[in-house]
């Protein structure tokens, strides 16, 4: 019975995490390198899984980190071969959520759903913000030699801007859905 509990969630983020990824494989990622930014295949202005990565750490807990691991690494290999350093970007898109978490509870903020037991978008924003910095950064160091330097900037700034953005959008997308459900339930 503990079993069922505990892969039940983990599927939903291992299945949720890479779908988005696919999703943003196959259609946000041509349609912005169409339209837009030349450097989409390391990173989304519009990055939809950041919102999964930071929703599974929120329910999950640091295990979550093992639900999106998976996902991250199939992702990766169907973009591209992984290089010597590359092999770490999967654990830095895994791993920046909970080392986000981390951190604000280190501060005496712990945030987890497990800890407040409510729903409160806000704080997740901003955690997701400084996931996506930590994210950022360092998939940037680890890009290094595949890009320009002088490109290095706008690749740090599209990694900011698609993750908020995509967090942004999916709990906006999220309130409005939890909304018209009470709404509807009540009728």
């Amino acid at each position: 019975m503990i079993m069922t509990t505990k892969i039940n969630p983990f599927i939903i983020a291992f299945s949720c995490y890479l779908v988005l990824q696919f999703l943003q494989l196959f259609v946000i990622f041509p349609l912005e390198a169409k339209y837009g930014s030349n450097l989409t295949f390391a990173a989304s202005l519009f990055f939809l899984p950041h919102l999964v990565r930071i929703l599974a750490v929120w329910m999950l807990g640091p295990l979550a980190f093992f639900a999106l691991l998976p996902a991250d690494i199939i992702i990766h290999l169907t973009i591209r071969q992984l290089t010597d350093i590359q092999i770490f970007i999967p654990l830095v898109g895994s791993g920046c959520a909970v080392i986000a978490f981390e951190l604000f509870k280190l501060a005496g903020m712990n945030c987890y759903l497990t800890a407040t037991n409510k729903s409160n978008w806000r704080p997740l924003l901003l955690i997701g913000a400084v996931a996506s910095v930590i994210n950022s950064v360092s998939s940037s160091l680890l890009y290094q030699g595949l890009i320009l330097p002088e490109d290095s900037l706008l690749l740090v700034g599209n990694y900011l801007v698609g993750d908020i953005l995509g967090l942004f959008f999916g709990l906006l997308m999220l309130t409005v859905l939890g909304r018209l459900l009470r709404l509807n339930a009540a009728r």
